[in-house]
């Protein structure tokens, strides 16, 4: 059959869709290699470094049941915390301690109530005499008598 268009030409491609698809096939295969040898890396290295940071002083089996030798940093009350687990019990045991008269460990010497001793100690400690209402007090020269004004303004004078 003769040409109907003799001006048209077809020319070939210069790509073909078998090597397009062989391109992408090995791309998606070193991509997928790849993530693999990053992950087999990382979890090596996560390995290598809990071995590396592991404690040389691996924890007991069961806690401990003695004291550490003296001096102790705090003196703690073993016998009471045996006795009375409760903590609530322990707290309320020593609050009722504050309130009550009883001898101590030391000679010459008795612990008294709180309250009393409040009671006796009122007005026999020294102390500042609170300022007359009207009076302000002195604060170094600044404004207001030292209310909060960032420390800027100065009374003419002062200091």
């Amino acid at each position: 059959m003769p040409e109907a268009n003799p001006s048209v030409r077809h020319e070939p491609s210069d790509a073909s869709f078998n090597w397009v698809m062989i391109t992408i096939i090995l791309a998606a295969l070193a991509g997928v290699l790849i993530h693999l040898g990053v992950l087999l890396f990382l979890k090596g290295y996560a390995s290598h470094q809990g071995k590396i940071k592991e404690s040389p002083f691996p924890l007991a089996a069961e806690p401990s049941r003695s004291l550490p030798p003296e001096p102790r940093l705090e003196q703690i009350d073993r016998v009471a915390e045996i006795e009375t687990p409760n903590v609530r019990e322990r707290l309320a045991a020593r609050e009722e301690a504050l309130r009550r008269y009883g001898r101590t460990g030391e000679k010459g010497f008795v612990h008294i109530p709180v309250e009393r001793a409040m009671d006796l100690l009122a007005g026999k400690l020294p102390a500042r005499p609170e300022p007359p209402a009207g009076q302000q007090r002195r604060a170094g020269g600044l404004v207001t008598g030292g209310e909060s004004n960032s420390g800027r303004l100065f009374r003419k004078g002062g200091r």
